[in-house]
């Protein structure tokens, strides 16, 4: 499927097209010198292609049906519906890993931004040790960057003041503003994002957030800390994600993470942030 890790012949030719038309001898070159291919294989896959009306074909040159790409365009810039628990109300949405938990807090978070694309987002991390996971490091990257050119403004408070948490401020300050606090007196197990009314609480089991605070304690370099942290996520454990629709406790939460950040007038006033 299209953007995702897993791409058969027949994604990676729809990929390939979206940006201009090609002929089959040169789209099996291309595909040949990332993974090998037979010519045979590519033939076979823009035939399938065009008997589901993907493609079309004249004589050797192939591209993308106008008519399927109108249509999934469409299709796709409708927005799903967010989690929405009525006010007062929680949801709660168990895992039994940490990649796993990452990818839905991700997905929720996303709708946030496709849903109210300018209302600030304010999160509360012990540490950001979510950056560490080997399966989802592209994934972090991409969700921390991709946000630097809109309106959204987002704001961090990490509970450390360690090397590896100044080490995450300099890297990513220039995306979002990021403010370390030792011992904020927020809980150190569950992880926090405000959007609006809601409240996200991304909890993890007590032991696994203090062997990361042990770990972020006891090394001094990265690699180590890496190689603890994977031992971490790869441990069993029960954790969680709720959402709240709670208008009081957002506004308090947001106060909370940013009292020691700028957050620019208008936006306190236009979204009634405290």
């Amino acid at each position: 499927m299209i953007n995702s890790n897993n791409l058969n012949t027949e994604d990676r030719i729809v990929k390939l097209l979206l940006s201009s038309e090609c002929t089959i001898a040169k789209m099996h070159g291309i595909l040949n010198k990332e993974s090998s291919i037979s010519l045979q294989a590519v033939y076979d896959a823009v035939k399938s292609l065009v008997s589901a009306g993907v493609i079309i074909k004249h004589s050797t040159i192939c591209s993308l049906d106008a008519g399927w790409r109108i249509k999934t365009a469409l299709a796709l810039s409708d927005t799903p519906d967010l989690p929405a628990p009525k006010e007062g109300e929680v949801q709660t949405f168990n895992f039994s890993s940490f990649s796993n938990l990452d990818k839905y807090w991700k997905h929720v978070n996303n709708l946030f931004t496709k849903t109210v694309p300018e209302c600030p987002i304010f999160y509360y991390v012990s540490h950001e040790f979510w950056i560490y996971q080997n399966d989802r490091k592209e994934s972090q990257l991409e969700f921390i960057t991709q946000n630097s050119g809109n309106k959204q403004k987002t704001y961090i408070l990490v509970g450390g003041n360690t090397v590896f948490d100044k080490l995450y401020k300099d890297r990513f300050r220039q995306y979002r503003q990021i403010q370390l606090e030792e011992n904020p007196n927020l809980k150190r197990n569950e992880h926090i994002t405000i959007c609006g009314d809601f409240v996200v609480y991304t909890k993890i089991p007590v032991k696994f957030s203090r062997a990361i605070d042990e770990a972020y304690l006891k090394f001094n370099e990265e690699i180590k800390l890496d190689n603890q942290l994977q031992k971490i996520f790869n441990s069993k454990g029960s954790l969680s994600l709720q959402i709240r629709k709670d208008k009081k406790l957002a506004k308090k939460l947001r106060k909370r993470i940013s009292r020691d950040m700028y957050v620019p007038r208008h936006e306190r006033e236009v979204w009634s942030l405290f």
